[in-house]
């Protein structure tokens, strides 16, 4: 049971990892088109980003759950 629970905790800190990953690239990548005033970039950037946010909060949000 304890295993279970640890294993799911686990993998979802993997999965938040992965996307902090992802959300540091990709500012790195949006820094890059502000730097180059690129807005179709900027705003295709602004957009991933509350993508990779939301996925971010959705799985923070399944762990604390499990954890309570």
């Amino acid at each position: 049971m304890m295993e279970k629970v640890f294993n799911e905790l686990l993998s979802e800190l993997q999965q938040l990892l992965t996307k902090h990953r992802q959300l540091l690239d990709l500012l790195r990548a949006e820094r890059d088109a502000i730097v180059n005033a690129d807005v179709g970039q900027i705003e295709a950037h602004a957009l991933q980003k509350q993508a990779i946010l939301d996925q971010i909060g959705f799985i923070d949000d399944q762990r604390s759950k499990r954890v309570q």
